[in-house]
């Protein structure tokens, strides 16, 4: 496939969709034909965007400007396309100039998103939250994760620093009191800063993980084992460790090991020595 096949095929596939609503199913066949007659329909953010980001006299930051993310819609979904996109033309491998164009205006536009989550979380959870900010978001951590991951398998790390961040700071805003999503989000970030030979940037997102969970640790090593085979759900006695709770001891080892890693010593092996003996006790065969 040439480059000029390649870019004809996108443009098609653009006048498709910018025909129909955007479907949120991930099943649906990628070259679906077009409804009769093709009357322009809500939805076509994504291919709206996309016939201007072809055209190589605009710089992703201007179509990105030119196209606010319409946050009083699906947009999650819009970016999806986009990401579909993105992935189609990876997988092509012949138009690596828009691939790049593509991937910078998606890590704009997941900038753009997460702080409009993070603008309108109301504080939470000290307060409610839209119901629609806590989907969006949640939605966007994935979207986020395919950024960071897109960018892993191009060996760009600095850039799957900066989509890593962006679900991060989601992470932080919708999730913050969860510990087994906080966690391993951050020590994600942490170990890219790592990888980068940052040290000073991978201590400033694993410390925060090690002085938040390190205090959970007692409370873990109290939790009598309860092999989940012997237990009766309907009892009133305390249930086996969960699967949160592992998580949340992981990523306090993961978060030890970096700051080992890169210098920072201080009971960081005593505290990996101790989640550890945890795992092991609620580990049953």
């Amino acid at each position: 496939m040439t480059t000029s096949d390649a870019i004809g095929t996108i443009q098609a596939i653009r006048d498709t969709y910018a025909t129909k609503p955007i479907e949120t199913s991930w099943f649906r066949s990628f070259f679906a034909k077009p409804p009769a007659p093709p009357t322009p329909k809500p939805g076509a953010y994504a291919w709206l965007t996309l016939a201007d980001l072809l055209d190589e006299q605009f710089e992703p930051q201007q179509v990105a400007d030119a196209h606010p993310i319409p946050t009083d819609t699906d947009y999650v979904a819009e970016l999806n396309e986009l990401g579909r996109v993105l992935r189609w033309v990876e997988q092509a491998g012949t138009v690596a100039q828009f691939e790049d164009r593509l991937a910078e205006l998606l890590l704009g536009m997941a900038y753009m998103a997460a702080e409009h989550i993070r603008a309108n979380n109301n504080n939470y959870p000290s307060n409610s939250i839209s119901a629609k900010i806590w989907m969006d978001g949640a939605s966007l951590r994935g979207f986020c994760q395919t950024l960071t991951d897109y960018k892993l398998r191009q060996d760009d790390r600095h850039k799957a620093i900066d989509a890593a961040y962006y679900k991060a700071r989601i992470t932080l805003a919708i999730m913050g009191h969860y510990p087994s999503e906080v966690g391993p989000d951050m020590v994600q970030v942490g170990r890219l800063y790592e990888q980068c030979d940052d040290a000073e940037m991978a201590e400033t997102f694993y410390q925060p993980v090690v002085n938040d969970f390190a205090s959970f640790l007692a409370d873990y090593e109290a939790w009598p084992a309860v092999n989940p085979a012997n237990y009766n759900e309907d009892s009133d006695d305390v249930g086996p460790l969960g699967d949160n709770e592992r998580l949340t001891l992981q990523a306090l080892i993961e978060a030890c090991e970096g700051l080992i890693r890169v210098g920072v010593y201080g009971n960081n092996s005593d505290l990996i020595r101790r989640a550890e003996a945890v795992l092991r006790k609620h580990t049953f065969d």
